[in-house]
């Protein structure tokens, strides 16, 4: 604003005045232009999906291992999904797999936690070394009986199809 005042000022001739507002009108035409043209790639691309299942938010190992008893007590399998803000595979499965619809299908009956693990302290350090986790995302699963199923965690993005055919697995091991 205070450029545009000193511009002014200095350049008070009519013909002046008329050339720099004619640039300005067309700038911000092309402006609005250019955003209707591109406003589809500014929308997060989970609009598309159905909001899903919530999470619940952990954030020690103590409250881990109380809702894990629960979820044996339910007879429920658990999902974990330990994530970190910095992660861009960690957004991709929360934006692309967790909304998918054959994905929220399987998660019905499970207990779904969440524990974020962006900060670097004695708490999450605590439950890293506990699973040995090596990067992030990565999903731990349990079964019915409380048993983690090794053999089954997912570390890094998997799309939709994969996640579908994990947890068919994990319901399969009861």
């Amino acid at each position: 604003a205070w450029l545009c005042w000193r511009y002014f000022k200095r350049n008070t001739a009519p013909r002046t005045l008329l050339k720099t507002s004619l640039i300005v009108i067309i700038t911000l035409l092309t402006s609005v232009f250019w955003f209707q043209q591109t406003a589809h790639l500014w929308r997060q691309p989970n609009e598309a999906h159905a909001p899903h299942r919530p999470f619940i938010e952990i954030n020690s190992l103590a409250g881990l291992q109380t809702q894990l008893q629960r979820a044996q007590q339910n007879q429920q399998t658990v999902l974990v999904d330990i994530f970190a803000m910095w992660c861009v595979a960690c957004r991709e499965l929360e934006q692309k797999t967790f909304p998918a619809p054959e994905v929220q299908a399987r998660f019905k009956d499970m207990l779904l936690l969440r524990l974020n693990v962006t900060e670097i302290n004695e708490t999450n350090s605590e439950i890293l070394e506990q699973y040995a986790i090596t990067g992030m995302p990565t999903l731990l699963l349990f079964t019915k009986t409380g048993q983690e199923a090794t053999e089954l965690r997912i570390t890094g993005f998997v799309d939709a199809e994969h996640m579908v055919s994990t947890l068919d697995k994990l319901q399969g091991m009861d």
